[in-house]
């Protein structure tokens, strides 16, 4: 497995070569390799990769996985007293989740 993460981050002169080498890899072996490329809107990087294999994360579309990480994470503090001792009211627990989630911005 190849994780690259932050790829907008490299230079952009240099990442199309990066990624060429990439698929030259994936190309050679793709039954043995799997890949990972995070990265924000590149389109530069989107021109070269197969869409049909990629998945887009964005702030449309991953707004209920984050909701569901908070509420999850939340109980579980509340559940082992980490958080007020445990005694957290209703009110004040939709009170975070709206408050997190606001600050995530579904990210």
């Amino acid at each position: 497995m190849i994780v690259l993460d932050a790829f907008d981050e490299l230079n952009q002169k240099s990442s199309p070569t990066l990624l060429t080498y990439f698929q030259e890899i994936i190309h050679r072996c793709p039954e043995n390799t799997k890949t990972f490329i995070s990265t924000r809107s590149f389109p530069a990087i989107e021109r070269q990769l197969n869409p049909d294999q990629s998945v887009e994360v964005n702030a449309e579309n991953n707004g209920p996985d984050v909701m569901n990480f908070i509420d999850q994470s939340l109980e579980q503090r509340i559940k082992k007293q980490e958080l007020l001792g445990g005694n957290v009211s209703i009110q004040l627990r939709e009170d975070i989740k709206n408050v997190l989630t606001k600050r995530a911005g579904n990210m």
